[in-house]
This record gives structure tokens, sequence and C-alpha cells, in this order.
């Protein structure tokens, strides 16, 4: 689905993303971890289509999107979680959601989208009504998930899920992933929580200072000694 190839990104004279290649298949789980400054987020807002200082290719089913706005990669099956939530604070929960479905005009699907995400978060069904701004962290991580959700996409990119989240939250969040992935919606997870992320995604690429140090499955990562030592705490 995604084919990645030699891409290096920058902020002016800054490269933070030095020649990476990588791939994502049509149903895949795919985590990217690294430390705070690796480029994980840099990464994600490229491909996104937010950050358009880079070189290299980014392919979407064989189609060169590097050059396409967001809306327009939007159009294409693109969706993104963004760190830290961003959700629109003064609009309901209920509110929020019909904007991530702004781009499409099939009414009774997004009917069964927005049922689907309450089906998957029954708290924002009881609280669809509420402003979104007084929902606790973890609800507004839901929130933010189930947003990207009603754009319909067939590739998610999640930003840092578990951030400032507690453990109950972390659980509910990486669970809900799951069951997206299951319903078909491919993964691209970027996320500090290295153990949590690995024992969720199936496949993962280790980013050190904008480089691809590693590769794997998820098994392979989980016991790689250096993957264990500097992002397992073993």
């Amino acid at each position: 689905m995604l084919v990645v190839k030699d891409l290096e990104v920058r902020y002016g004279d800054i490269n933070v993303i030095h020649g990476i290649s990588f791939d994502i298949d049509e149903g895949e789980s795919v985590a990217i971890i690294g430390a705070n400054g690796a480029g994980k987020t840099t990464l994600l807002r490229t491909l996104m289509g937010l950050h358009l200082e880079f070189q290299g290719t980014i392919l979407l089913d064989g189609e060169d999107i590097g050059r396409l706005p967001a809306w327009e990669r939007s159009g294409r099956g693109l969706a993104m979680v963004p760190e830290g939530r961003r959700v629109f604070p003064d609009l309901t929960v209920e509110e929020n959601l019909a904007i991530g479905a702004y781009s499409r005009t099939d009414r009774q699907e997004i009917e069964k989208s927005m049922k689907e995400v309450y089906t998957l978060f029954p708290i924002l069904d009881q609280r669809k009504r509420q402003v979104s701004k007084t929902l606790s962290g973890g609800e507004q991580q839901m929130l933010a998930i189930g947003r990207a959700f009603m754009a319909n996409p067939r590739l998610l990119l999640v930003d840092e899920v578990s951030t400032g989240l507690m453990p109950i939250f972390v659980d509910k969040v990486f669970d809900a992933l799951s069951e997206l992935n299951r319903r078909g919606v491919s993964i691209l997870l970027v996320e500090q929580n290295a153990r949590k992320s690995l024992s969720t995604m199936s496949r993962g690429y280790v980013l050190e200072t904008g480089r691809i140090s590693l590769e794997g499955s998820s098994e392979e990562l989980r016991s790689n000694p250096e993957v264990q030592r500097a992002y397992l705490g073993i």
C-alpha cells in the first residue's frame, strides 16, 4: 500500500530524516519506535502532507503522492491521529466526529461510521453532547482516534497515542487500534512506548536520529538485545 523510498526531511538547513526507506502492506499494523527527537512526528507529518521540505518518494498504491496537499491525501485514504490529540475544544464530541467526515457525502455510511465509533468507545456515546475540552485526556485521545476513523481511512497514521495517559487509557486506546486493524484499517504507529507498541503491532522499525537502525517482526524486535536494552528496560 505505502512505499517510502530514500526519504530525507529537513527544517531549513537541518536534516531530520536521513534517507530512510520502508513499506506497509494492505492490512498491516506497523510500529516505528524511537526516543524523543528521533524524527517520528516529522515522518508522519511528511507522509500526511503537513510538511513539504523533503526529498525522496512517497507512493500510495503505486501513485506518487509526495506533492499532494494533505486534503488530497485524505481523499486517497490517509488519516492522522496527531500528537497531543488536538480535538476542537469548544465543539461537542459529536461535532468533532462529524468534522472527521467532512469530505464524505455518503450519509448512511457516515451514520454507520459514527455508530462504529460509539461501539468502539462507549464513553463517547455517553458524552456525545459534551464539549470536548471537558473530557479527560484519555477520552480526548479516544475522540481523536474516532475523528480520524470518521474519514473512512485505509491507512491510519497515529502519533504518540500513549503520551500523558493513565495506564488504563493506554490499554483502551491500543485495544481500539487493534480492533480497527482487525476491521481492515492499516496502521502506522509512531510511539515512545516500545513495549506496548511491539505487543500490539505486528511489525516494526527502530528510528534513531532520523535513520532506521533495525527492522523486523515485533517478536524479533522484542527479543533483540539492543532493543531490550535501549527501549524495553531489560
